[in-house]
């Protein structure tokens, strides 16, 4: 198993050299595991937010036995609204059908 620790911690202001550096080692055969502070991007997106540009720059350049996995805890609105929604967004973005995991699943009654 191979971590990618370049960067200690992840600076916004080191923002493009932190996901240029992910980029140029190898992603093969990789689980590629996101967890942005504040979640995927939004209308006012901050440096706590993962933006649509840095997904797909990473999803363009793993290999098709790679898991590019997005952790994004649910906002206070309606759970499958917002589940369809963003599963469209990424969608549009990638040409992929997102999959969603049987936790998130499993909360969508809530």
């Amino acid at each position: 198993m191979k971590f990618y620790k370049e960067i200690e911690f992840f600076e916004n202001i080191f923002r493009i050299d932190y996901f240029k550096a992910v980029m140029e080692n190898s992603l093969i055969k990789s689980l590629i595991f996101i967890d942005p502070d504040n979640g995927l991007q939004v209308k006012k997106s901050n440096k706590k937010h993962i933006l649509y540009a840095e997904l797909l720059d990473i999803y363009n350049i793993i290999d098709d036995d790679s898991i590019l996995m997005i952790y994004q805890h649910s906002p206070r609105e309606n759970h499958d609204e917002y589940l369809k929604r963003r599963t469209n967004e990424l969608n549009k973005l990638t040409n992929a059908a997102p999959t969603l995991s049987p936790i998130m699943k499993s909360f969508s009654s809530f």
